[in-house]
């Protein structure tokens, strides 16, 4: 087929070099947290970081005219989505998230399990290009055949990831009703279906058995309109004691809100700090979106150590809404690529903070007072935070951290008179990822683009 075809030469331009014996490494600028750093020179051996020194002179840098920072984490992925690219932006009546859904049911009617690779394939490779490491796979497309739930698409996106050679973590779904009462799953909703959570936790234990070094799992209720509250506090206990994040959709849109407050008499993010008991700590939990959360549940959430992921290139798409008093969020914040529409995590972070702008009429909206460096707080979601979500020993440069790096070309014309203490604001703020990325490291690997 043609988009076969296309698959095969899109992965032809991406060259893999394994590695795990030792590499020495010293670019131009490093950065170490909370800005570029030039003398660094990093070794690493065996996928990990064994040891860092600085004080080395220019003389010694074996990256020329480039620049290192972490790989960056992408928390909150539907690969498959990305086969909806440029499809449903033509309207007969009002569009919004319910609109966009059915053309969504309509690409995972027609997707077999041949398709459904290249099209996840194809998006991780896209991801690799532009930087990213690290991908959270919220994963509810599990069935090759509905009716017989063999859950065969977690292993085909567990092996596309593995093929383009990105580190995932399989964000694997509970996924049993249509809505709030509870209501049964819609026939188009049939590929989705975990029927138990018994059929659940068999699943990712026959998962667990089969991982590959840059794989793992995270447990994940779907929404408050997917699984019910008793549910959600099970699966909750149940990454607690797997040691794995927990993530759950929350209050994307406002017809959500409303469902839930007119079946359980709560708002969703109320019911979610009842299920998980919000005096438990929190800090395996991701709420993604967010949108409609208000500032009083928002606070509370955060206080017990849960962190907020947050697509603006997604909620922009869809017509989601802005998360608004961000500060209540305590800046455990991550973002994600979501449907895929458009994958650059540097443009994610960018929009996150002009929609603040917008909402707020300042420039500071992100910054604690005590703050001034803007661009340092956004990296810090884009790779520390990003980490803490997924659970992952990355997402900084350090001694004993996953050899996972994105390298920046620092002689593209995006960055032409760029000074060295500017570099971090003018990629957030000035650049594509995808055209300044040169190469990405994972685990030690290098991923080179045609």
């Amino acid at each position: 087929s043609l988009q076969f075809l296309y698959f095969i030469a899109y992965s032809a331009t991406m060259k893999k070099t394994s590695s795990l014996m030792k590499q020495i490494l010293q670019a131009e600028l490093t950065w170490m947290g909370d800005k570029f750093e030039r003398g660094v020179r990093i070794e690493i051996e065996n996928g990990m970081i064994n040891s860092i020194t600085t004080g080395h002179s220019d003389s010694e840098v074996t990256l020329k005219g480039k620049a290192l920072m972490p790989g960056m984490i992408n928390c909150h992925s539907h690969a498959f989505q990305r086969g909806l690219r440029g499809k449903g932006e033509t309207y007969t009546g009002e569009g919004n998230f319910w609109t966009w859904r059915n053309e969504m049911y309509k690409l995972v009617e027609n997707s077999t399990k041949e398709t459904y690779y290249a099209q996840v394939r194809k998006c991780f490779e896209e991801m690799l290009r532009g930087g990213i490491t690290s991908v959270g796979e919220f994963h509810y497309f599990h069935h090759e055949d509905g009716s017989k739930r063999d859950f065969k698409f977690d292993d085909v996106t567990l092996q596309a990831a593995e093929d383009a050679g990105i580190r995932i973590v399989l964000l694997n779904a509970f996924y049993k009703h249509s809505g709030f009462g509870p209501k049964e799953l819609l026939p188009e909703q049939g590929r989705f279906n975990t029927p138990s959570l018994q059929h659940y936790f068999d699943n990712m234990a026959r998962l667990q058995k089969n991982l590959t070094p840059n794989q793992s799992l995270g447990v994940v209720a779907h929404s408050l309109r997917a699984v019910e509250k008793n549910d959600v506090t099970e699966l909750f206990k149940y990454s607690k004691s797997q040691n794995m994040p927990f993530h759950i959709h929350i209050e994307e849109q406002p017809a959500e809100v409303e469902g839930c407050l007119e079946t359980l008499g709560q708002r969703p993010m109320e019911v979610l700090l009842s299920a998980l008991d919000c005096a438990t700590d929190l800090n395996n939990v991701t709420a993604v979106h967010c949108n409609h959360t208000s500032p009083s549940d928002l606070l509370k959430f955060s206080k017990s150590g849960g962190m907020t992921c947050i697509c603006p290139l997604t909620e922009g798409n869809l017509g989601d809404g802005i998360i608004s008093d961000i500060k209540n969020c305590a800046q455990q914040i991550c973002f994600g690529s979501d449907c895929n529409a458009r994958i650059d995590l540097f443009e994610e972070g960018r929009l996150y903070e002009y929609s603040q702008r917008l909402l707020t009429l300042t420039r500071t909206a992100s910054l604690r007072p005590n703050q001034s460096d803007l661009a340092q707080v956004i990296m810090s979601y884009l790779t520390t935070v990003g980490s803490r979500s997924l659970g992952l020993n990355a997402g900084s440069i350090g001694v004993g951290k996953l050899a996972d790096f994105a390298e920046i070309n620092l002689n593209h014309q995006l960055l032409d008179s760029v000074l060295e203490e500017h570099l971090a604001a003018a990629l957030l703020f000035g650049t594509s990822a995808q055209q300044v990325v040169s190469r990405t490291c994972v685990g030690g690997n290098w991923i080179e683009f045609a």
